[in-house]
């Protein structure tokens, strides 16, 4: 005997109408690259220096900002994308009892 929670997503893609199955595999396809650059980007700017960042020695000071605002803008996309993600991986998964409107 087993026991455990059993939900249904339901998920609106708000501005994305998917025709074709194919479609919403290509626009994971595309995500993951996408999350994967990102991804990079966190990386190389958790390891880089302000030197790194900062072509001109007189912008050395704001390097530390410029570094913060880089991270925090990379790092809002990758969150959108990976929900994103997640609903269009629940829209493959239910693919044959989706709703248009």
């Amino acid at each position: 005997m087993a026991w455990g929670t059993l939900y249904t997503q339901e998920v609106d893609l708000i501005r994305h109408s998917y025709t074709y199955k194919h479609e919403v595999e290509e626009a994971i396809d595309n995500l993951k690259h996408d999350i994967e650059r990102n991804k990079a980007t966190l990386l190389a700017l958790a390891s880089c220096t302000p030197k790194d960042i900062i072509k001109s020695d007189d912008d050395i000071d704001d390097a530390l900002d410029v570094i913060q605002i880089k991270f925090n803008n990379t790092w809002e996309v990758l969150q959108e994308d990976m929900v994103t993600l997640y609903k269009l991986e629940g829209l493959l998964e239910n693919w044959e009892t989706k709703q248009n409107y």
